[in-house]
């Protein structure tokens, strides 16, 4: 079925709206089933078969391997925290775990013990149905099922059938008492539960029978039986716990490993293809099982310690209790514990404890920074790897060299650095140096070292056997691969590489062929199985997925050869059958992440498979061997192409070297986007200059279209090196541009590319000159801009906002025009009328909507031809999209400016929308707009937290409820979100708005009052679709700014999202819909679980009795005019003395899970890099703690408050001075790397992209900048007019020159205005600097909490 609809499956994953939800419950129930112990359960995971329900299970092979980064984050739920067994929530969890282990037994001896467990709990904590009962408001808590089954368990009479004896054996691991997992556990229970109290002794001894059957109900009870007995036991007890827990951590300190085998910490491979070292041998049995049970419940004790002083304050820290547990916790080495986890696979886990070694020991931070060189290899962070880097003091060994360049994908350095180590090479060192070989493509030197060191160092001849199947599996040696399979040491050998080296052999021999890919499918699906222990799997077990896939399209071989061989005579069979397979590894290769580690293996095994298959049918099927050859040719031009764009030249040299065999007709293309990477520019010019004129003395009819296509993009080229090196003149390069367009006139791109070329010349000229001379190429640009929209729209935010700035302020600059050139200019602007309405009837409508603000704000032009034309395009969308036109142009029409309320009457008045629903729709839009204005501008007394909307506004529900209201829509970002088509995939009716709209039945009549200056009102929507959708109505606060720039964000979101790099790091800006109702309020979509900055500080310093108050921090604060040395002492000495680095507190607490907490910390580093460099490309200021949150799900910054742009910050009575806001909490809330790493890698993908998409930011800026309905203050008192209402803001044209020259790499520095263009790390680093630099924190407005 998936072969079937791959375009359809991958539309529902790549398109611009999200990946399908569908999708994503599909990879999760495949990746469950994978943690089955049912084989043919587990292998449904792997290929198509019919399970018992009598459905499809579509295999995570055939479905492909999807990015990670196209499937939404998961987020572990964290429960309710019960310090104490007598807990009302322990005793529900409790409970709930026990029915839940009651339902899924079919045993009914063991069901009879979880039915003793759940009657005695009833009984001793008296929970029931009767309202007299201790615990009844437990019993209310359950669902209706769960308390069905809890009441014959009232009254039922099981018993106890034996009776347990303490165990006198210490540490119980290891002794014939500890022999398996299951025996250590339950006879260490027994001894825990004899060290506490007789009253919960008592019920912890008939729960017991049950934890032994199930290990989901063992560790629900014992962190809590372990806590007890710490609290309640002896000194001798605590000290035989301890010494249980140590003798699990000491099994790990010197693992066994059988003869000829070297295993090291150091020993880490970043290639999946790696021989791992055998099986570590141990005489303790399930060593990592007992070893989470470990860190199981020494994380529960960290969160019981921090859980309890959060709750009771620094009164807590005094508590027995406390000390108690706090005392246990203290004999751990969290450096040993960090090394333990490394060794169990627990990476996150090991990062936590170095974390926690390191902030007590700062001193040790050199000396450990390998070993969190190796955590990060691991947790495959390569950002991580180059920050630790940056802090490294010394020079690093050869080793940690190689490491960090092999994580950073320099390969050859990494060969380089191999070759210095003097032999004989150890086998770790053997294993890199030709998986090295291997991933350069220097497949030959792979096999000839491989060969020499059997020779060389027979001591690991088997390891190094088993390395030399995939050198020849890739050179097509196939009977060498024979002979070397049959060695006694290979036989039984189930490596990668020899696996498939033998189904590549088995080729045409289909049972035997079936046989090993089951194998090798299993072996991937036991990788993903112990990949499921922790959350991110998907993410984490991602190798074993692009294994699954390499192995679906080796499959797709071997079926080809079958039917080539029976259709031998059938040429068109042939060709069908191979353009077939083309078709579908080109869609299957869309969804895979673009990286060159990930892609390059699944085609190198497309190579060699193809390659196989010739070899195969070349006799019998020789008409098939051309199309096969132009498969590999294309193959190994989509090797080149990402290996360029990953920055790698040598190695895509190389394959377009490889690709010269084949010659693929897009070579020459490949070939002169490289040497123009190399600057090689004359190289680059020449190439395509030949394969242009080879392509223009062959276009015959059969591949004419194709190879005009090429002809188009070689002539683009041309043109757009010849542009950036200023090779030829203007009027030169214009036809190359031309010739261009000429050659493919339905390519979106060259009518971009002209309008753009265009625009730079008429730039140049001179004010005069520009409606003059340059109204003819003005009316070019309008015509190619609009021209370009009919053919796609990757460039619509370049095309459109341009085109429509073109024509708005030719027609603004008609009315100062000289009466001699007055008339003919007025015709120029009658023409470009002319083209825009052209473009309106012939471009789909919601291609207007991208720009739709830009519209509306020039509702005032005083043009009559402009405004006539601005009626039909705001009439056409209101037909098409009444709900998003409407929530857009709400504000214009209850402006407080006549003209512009005037204008939306007369366009809401024409005649095409006096039809009755639609008068009814903007009647009551109009309606409710009133209303929530009122409600918005109700004086409420300053005491008042909480209120109704009945005593507030009566009529606002009575409006919503009336039975004839319209369907008014929700204001959401999910509902108001435009999603234009992705170009990939031909749809002739795309629908804009996918996610079908929720509209509003009522209002809920609470209405919570929030307690900052303006005292915001958060009120609650009944949407038709059953749910509540809170929103805040925001009085005395003019939201347009804050709509336009939600807006921007949308589209930088999806310049990163398609950009890999970016998407990859889940870089993005966290949206919400802001809807303007007038000048001075509006409705923000409320998020739930933000937390801001401020209050998590201030809540932690109170906490730890560091809170300063307001009149101690007016005492310390400085003046304005205080010399800047005061300045800086107060602020080191006293406020940051005073104020501590504690969010990462935060993190730990709010995140108890460890995947979770990393995963948390990780989004909030990334998120804060993108809003710190968009905030700084725009000039956001006003980034005090009230306007920065965090999510307490998810992790993420989130910026709220955008009032103050473009650099407004500087003019305040404290002048801003610093670009973003990157406080010292902020700094160490990202671990110990602070803002290397993650945080300036994630900075600088950022703004590579912004620099990138320069022209693209400038078309959205500029309109943005000077948008009238922006820039008109709110207290204006300027009369106006049709004549004066296009003027703009006079600082405009500085905005938008600040903002082009940061995009530019420009900054300002002492003693001159800007510098001189840095690169992007440049600009990073110095705009970094800026913002934490304690001269100009110290320099900020004590309001602004620089010292938080």
């Amino acid at each position: 079925m998936i072969g079937k609809n791959r375009n359809e499956l991958d539309q529902m994953i790549l398109g611009y709206n999200g990946i399908d939800a569908s999708i994503v419950n599909l990879l999760e129930i495949l990746t469950a089933g994978c943690r089955e112990k049912d084989n043919a359960l587990k292998l449904a995971c792997e290929s198509k078969v019919y399970l018992s329900h009598n459905y499809a299970c579509e295999c995570i092979g055939e479905l492909g391997a999807i990015e990670p980064s196209h499937l939404p984050r998961k987020y572990a739920e964290t429960q309710s925290f019960a310090f104490f067994i007598t807990d009302d929530a322990f005793i529900q969890n409790s409970l709930t775990e026990l029915i839940r282990a009651l339902q899924s037994e079919e045993n009914t001896t063991i069901m009879d013990r979880f039915a003793l467990a759940i009657q005695e709990t009833l009984k001793t904590y008296g929970v029931g149905p009767e309202a007299s009962t201790p615990k009844h408001k437990i019993w209310k808590q359950f669902p209706q099922t769960h308390k069905e089954l809890m009441v014959p368990f009232l009254s039922s009479r099981y018993t106890m059938g034996q009776v347990l004896e303490p165990v006198q054996v210490s540490p119980i691991y290891g002794s014939k008492m500890g022999g398996s997992f299951q025996a250590w556990t339950h006879n260490w229970i027994c001894h825990l539960i004899f060290t506490i109290k007789t009253d919960k002794r008592n019920l912890l001894e008939v729960c017991l029978p049950s934890m032994k059957q199930n290990h989901r109900t063992l560790m629900h009870f014992l962190p809590h039986i372990l806590l007890h007995s710490l609290l309640e036991g002896s000194s001798d007890d605590l000290s035989k716990c301890y010494t249980e827990f140590m003798a699990v951590i000491n099994s790990f300190e010197r693992p066994k490993l059988p003869p000829n085998t070297e295993f090291d910490l150091a020993a880490l491979s970043t290639s999946s293809n790696v021989p791992e070292p055998r099986a570590i041998i141990s005489e303790e049995p399930d060593r990592s099982q007992c070893m989470k049970v470990i860190f199981v419940l020494l994380d529960f004790l960290e969160r019981w310690l921090r859980e309890w002083q959060w709750q009771r304050n620094a009164a807590g820290r005094d508590d027995g209790n406390y000390k108690k547990i706090l005392f246990f916790m203290s004999k751990f080495c969290k450096l040993q514990l960090g090394k333990c986890s490394f060794r169990c696979g627990e990476y996150s886990r090991a990062l936590m404890y170095l974390e926690d070694y390191i902030a007590n020991n700062q001193q040790e931070l050199e000396n450990n920074l390998y070993f969190l060189t190796k955590i990060y290899a691991q947790l495959d962070e390569p950002d991580a790897v180059s920050g630790v880097s940056a802090l490294r003091n010394r020079e690093p060994t050869i080793q940690q060299r190689i490491l960090e360049l092999e994580v950073a994908g320099k390969l050859s350095d990494a060969v380089a650095c191999y070759e210095r180590i003097p032999p004989p090479l150890k086998l770790r060192h053997l294993q890199g140096l030709i998986q090295c070989y291997l991933d350069l493509d220097n497949v030959n030197t792979a096999l000839n070292f491989t060969e020499g060191a059997v020779e060389k160092q027979p001591e690991y001849e088997g390891v190094l056997l088993e390395m030399q199947a995939e050198p020849l599996w890739r050179l097509n040696r196939y009977d060498d691969l024979d002979e070397l399979l049959k060695k006694h040491g290979l036989k039984d050998n189930n490596s990668w590489g020899v696996n498939i080296g033998r189904a590549l052999l088995q080729i045409g021999t289909q049972s035997k062929f079936s046989e090993t890919l089951k194998i090798l499918r299993s072996q991937q699906i036991d990788s993903l199985a112990a990949t499921s222990l922790e959350e991110g799997i998907y993410q984490h077990g991602y190798e074993s997925i692009v294994k699954l896939h390499a192995l679906n399209e080796l499959e797709q071989i071997e079926t080809i050869v079958r039917e080539l061989l029976l259709k031998s005579n059938d040429h068109k069979a042939a060709e069908w059958i191979i353009n077939k397979l083309s078709s579908e590894w080109d869609l299957r290769i869309k969804v895979v992440q673009e990286s060159t580690k990930i892609m390059e293996p699944i085609l190198c095994l497309r190579r060699v498979a193809l390659n196989q298959a010739k070899r195969l049918i070349k006799e019998q099927v020789p008409s098939a061997v051309p199309h096969i050859d132009s498969l590999l040719g294309e193959s190994w031009l989509l090797s080149a192409k990402i290996a360029r764009k990953a920055g790698i030249h040598q190695q895509a040299y190389t394959y377009t070297l490889k690709a010269e065999e084949y010659a693929p007709p897009k070579l020459f293309l490949e070939r002169a986007k490289l040497h123009w990477l190399r600057e090689e520019f004359e190289e680059a010019l020449t190439t395509l200059n030949r394969g242009v004129e080879k392509l223009q003395g062959d276009l015959s009819e059969a591949s004419r279209s194709d190879k005009q296509i090429m002809c188009a993009k070689a002539k683009l080229l041309i043109a757009i090196y010849n542009d950036k090196m200023s090779n030829v003149d203007t009027e030169v390069n214009t036809m190359h541009y031309k010739d261009a367009l000429e050659m493919n006139k339905e390519w979106e791109k060259s009518y971009v590319l002209l309008g753009q070329y265009y625009d730079r010349i008429f730039q140049n000229y001179t004010s005069e000159d520009r409606d003059n001379k340059g109204s003819d190429i003005q009316i070019h640009m309008i015509n190619y801009f609009g021209k370009s929209m009919l053919y796609g729209s990757n460039y619509v935010y370049q095309s459109m906002p341009r085109m429509l700035s073109i024509w708005f302020d030719y027609g603004t600059r008609l009315l100062e025009a000289n009466s001699p050139t007055k008339d003919e200019r007025k015709q120029n602007l009658l023409r470009m009328t002319k083209l825009i309405d052209n473009f309106l009837e012939r471009l789909p409508s919601y291609i207007f909507l991208t720009a739709f603000s830009q519209i509306i704000s020039r509702i005032c032009h005083p043009q009559k031809e402009v405004y006539i034309e601005l009626k039909a395009i705001i009439i056409k969308l209101l037909l098409e999209y009444p709900q998003q036109t409407m929530w857009m142009m709400i504000s214009v029409i209850k402006s407080g400016y006549s003209i512009r309320a005037r204008r939306c009457a007369e366009i809401l008045g024409d005649s095409k929308l006096k039809n009755p629903a639609m008068i009814k729709l903007v009647t009551d839009f109009t309606k409710l707009a009133e209303k929530l204005i009122e409600l918005c501008n109700k004086e409420i007394p300053e005491n008042v937290n909480v209120t109704n909307i009945n005593t507030l506004l009566r009529s606002l529900p009575r409006l919503l409820t009336k039975s004839d209201f319209s369907e008014i829509m929700v204001p959401t970002q999910k509902f108001r979100k435009l999603v234009l088509p992705n170009p990939d995939f031909k749809n002739a009716q795309h629908n804009p708005f996918p996610n079908h709209y929720v509209y509003i039945i009522g209002v809920e009549d609470e209405v919570a009052i929030l307690q900052s200056l303006q005292r915001p009102r958060k009120i609650t929507f009944r949407g038709s679709d059953g749910k509540g959708y809170i929103q805040m109505l925001k009085p005395k606060d003019d939201l347009r700014k804050d709509f336009r720039l939600m807006e921007f964000n949308d589209i930088v979101n999806q310049m990163l999202s398609k950009e890999p790099n970016s998407r990859q790091r889940r870089l993005n800006i966290r949206l919400y819909s802001v809807a303007p109702l007038n000048e001075e309020c509006g409705l923000i979509e409320w998020i739930p679980k933000l937390v801001g900055l401020r209050n998590i500080l201030t809540a932690i310093y109170k906490q730890k009795g560091l809170n300063m108050r307001g009149k101690e921090l007016r005492e310390a604060a400085y003046n304005l005019r205080d010399p800047l040395s005061r300045k800086r002492e107060i602020f080191e000495k006293i406020l940051l003395a005073r104020h501590p680095p504690v969010l990462g507190e935060w993190f730990r607490r709010t995140f108890p899970d460890v995947q979770g907490w990393l995963t948390a910390r990780t989004a909030y580093t990334r998120t804060t890099a993108v809003i710190s460099m968009v905030g700084y490309i725009l000039g956001l200021g006003d980034r005090h703690g009230e306007n920065v949150l965090l999510d307490s799900i998810s992790g993420d910054t989130v910026h709220v408050d955008f009032n103050c742009l473009f650099n407004k910050g500087e003019t305040f009575e404290w002048p801003e001075r610093v670009p973003f806001r990157l406080t010292h909490n902020m700094v160490s809330a990202m671990g110990p790397l602070g803002v290397e790493g993650t945080f300036r890698k994630s900075c600088a993908c950022t703004l590579k992209v912004l620099r990138t998409h320069t022209d693209t930011l400038m078309s959205i800026v500029t309109p943005f900048v000077y948008d009238p309905l922006v820039s008109w203050p709110r207290n204006s008192t300027v009369g106006i007019n049709a004549q004066n209402a296009e003027r703009t803001n006079e600082q405009a044209v500085e905005h938008v020159r600040n903002i082009q020259l940061r995009l530019q790499g420009m900054i300002r520095t002492k003693g001159r205005p800007y510098s001189i263009a840095l690169s992007v790390d440049g600009q990073i680093n110095n705009i970094i600097e800026e913002a934490i630099s304690v001269d100009n924190l110290c320099q900020m407005y004590l309001g602004w909490g620089a010292y938080l």
